[in-house]
């Protein structure tokens, strides 16, 4: 996607000395509101797989961002919500997600591949557990034709374990756990691919979410600085919600004031020179639940719902992008 400098908008705030600029606009909605979904890019077009929009779903939904338009693709075969997503070797691995409301239900085990090519799906190996509980989104990322895969949890904390799927292999294999230990961590856990080299890991504490980088090549983990807000909401610490990595930077999105409960467009990027997180360009309309994936330097920020702490969440079917900064 291609902008002047005249479209991006610039934030000013006084006590920062540097704010990235980044133009978000609005693009042709999905054909169905959702939340809960996964997304996942391959040959420049953008998927949106699966959520919730009060039951969960099995739609399959294309976008294209040269013609921005939807066009709807062969349904995945479980219905799921709060899955992984991730793309591999050209194509694209739904694993883990809530099949049922019953909290008595454990995580989803299903791992089921889908073909861009051919619009076809095929199960695959399950995920080798089934100790981790629904409620917790399963999180996941490919690096290398790989595939990662954080299991979700309902009870406190979550697993610090991390499995990686070889769709060449049809196998599974536990790798090194997550740093601290899962008294580190807590639910909205989140993975993602940084230049297909390495993962990020997000884990949202009440203040703020812990960071580490893990290396395939090394079966290892590095901590990262916590992603906290230099200009926090009304005083409160944010509950981060959505990330997002480009080719250039990784991102922070959707913030939740602690204090009020709502949730804020507060947007920030990691600052590698410095290893500090810093302001961008706020998103352009506050969402939770939302699902994120990059296009080279274009962010997209698909589905999401409205939420309340008093109502249910109201599914939306808004996609954003935004183009930032060279």
């Amino acid at each position: 996607m291609s902008l002047s400098p005249g479209d991006l908008t610039y934030v000013f705030h006084p006590d920062l000395e540097y704010v990235l600029p980044i133009a978000w606009a609005t693009r042709q909605p999905m054909p169905t509101s959702r939340f809960n979904l996964g997304v996942a890019t391959v040959g420049g077009l953008l998927y949106a797989i699966g959520g919730d929009s009060g039951s969960y779903l099995s739609v399959v939904e294309a976008y294209d961002p040269s013609t921005d338009a939807w066009t709807t693709r062969a349904p995945m075969p479980t219905a799921r919500a709060a899955l992984a997503v991730a793309t591999a070797n050209g194509k694209i691995y739904a694993i883990g997600g809530v099949t049922t409301s019953d909290p008595n239900v454990r995580l989803s085990t299903v791992n089921e591949e889908y073909d861009p090519v051919a619009d076809t799906w095929k199960t695959r190996a399950p995920m080798p557990s089934q100790t981790y509980q629904a409620c917790g989104r399963t999180a996941g990322a490919a690096v290398n034709d790989k595939v990662y895969i954080w299991p979700g949890q309902c009870s406190f904390p979550p697993p610090a374990v991390l499995l990686e799927y070889d769709p060449s292999t049809d196998k599974w294999a536990t790798k090194a756990a997550l740093p601290g230990g899962a008294g580190s961590l807590t639910y909205n856990q989140i993975l993602i691919s940084r230049a297909n080299a390495s993962i990020f890991a997000f884990s949202q504490q009440y203040s703020y979410a812990t960071a580490a980088e893990y290396s395939p090549g090394n079966d290892a983990w590095t901590t990262k600085p916590p992603v906290m807000n230099p200009d926090p909401p009304t005083g409160n610490a944010p509950m981060w919600t959505e990330f997002a990595a480009t080719t250039k930077r990784i991102y922070a999105f959707g913030a939740q004031d602690t204090g009020t409960g709502r949730y804020t467009s507060t947007a920030l990027y990691f600052d590698g020179s410095t290893s500090t997180w810093l302001l961008a360009t706020p998103f352009s309309v506050p969402i939770e639940l939302a699902a994120t994936a990059s296009i080279g330097s274009d962010i997209y920020v698909v589905g999401g719902a409205v939420v309340a702490r008093t109502a249910p969440p109201v599914p939306v079917n808004t996609l954003a992008v935004g183009v930032e900064m060279p």
